[in-house]
């Protein structure tokens, strides 16, 4: 059993007047990118400066079961078909292997997988 699946969280019963995410050319967002930490343990010259950058809060992050609700509201009421996970460095996402089995269920199109810059 997945310990991030929300109890009680059917999608199908959640009934939402909407047809997707539609930019104001009309086009249909099916692509969705969730930064997952802000922390990274490299020092690229292009994203991380020497002196380096004060991290966000981990109380200020959604939790785990968050994010799979979020990803579950994307895919199952607003069209996602593609989830990409990045950061920072999403792996150093203490819960990582969990977002990720939680949202290969959800069945994607175009499938789950994590970015780097």
């Amino acid at each position: 059993m997945n310990p991030y699946r929300l109890p009680g969280a059917d999608l199908s019963t959640v009934i939402l007047p909407l047809k997707g995410l539609t930019d104001t050319q009309g086009r249909i967002a099916r692509d969705l990118r969730v930064s997952l930490t802000d922390r990274c343990n490299l020092r690229c010259t292009y994203c991380m400066p020497a002196e380096g950058l004060p991290w966000l809060p981990s109380s200020d992050a959604l939790t785990d079961s968050e994010v799979v609700r979020l990803l579950g509201v994307a895919v199952g009421l607003l069209g996602v078909r593609k989830l990409r996970f990045t950061g920072g460095e999403p792996l150093l996402r203490p819960g990582l292997a969990g977002i990720i089995a939680a949202a290969s269920e959800l069945r994607t199109d175009e499938g789950v997988a994590p970015t780097w810059r």
